[in-house]
């Protein structure tokens, strides 16, 4: 029941353009954590997808906006944050990578 009262009022929120603007650069500062955090769950068999659809839903709301894309690249380094979370993973698994059949 809280929950989604909290999703209606996060949707109802993306329509005011400096909202938009404060939770990408919150998703964008907190990726890295989130990510690696995943990653080590899944690694120890636990799942527990820390990345909620809710989350999964804002991202796509925000990242298809080019205005708000623009700037998380250009004032919070969504480009470097991401890339420094893909070598991060990548050695965290080492030379097997993705590869599911390489256990």
């Amino acid at each position: 029941m809280v929950r989604t009262g909290v999703q209606e009022l996060m949707l109802k929120l993306l329509g005011d353009a400096e909202f938009k603007r404060q939770i990408t650069t919150q998703i964008v500062l907190s990726y890295r954590t989130l990510a690696m955090a995943n990653l080590r769950n899944s690694m120890r068999g636990q799942g527990g997808e820390l990345l909620t659809p809710m989350l999964g839903v804002l991202t796509i709301q925000l990242f298809t906006v080019p205005s708000i894309t623009l700037a998380a690249v250009q004032q919070d380094d969504l480009v470097g944050v991401l890339l420094d979370t893909l070598t991060a993973k990548l050695q965290v698994l080492g030379p097997r990578g993705f590869s599911p059949f390489h256990r």
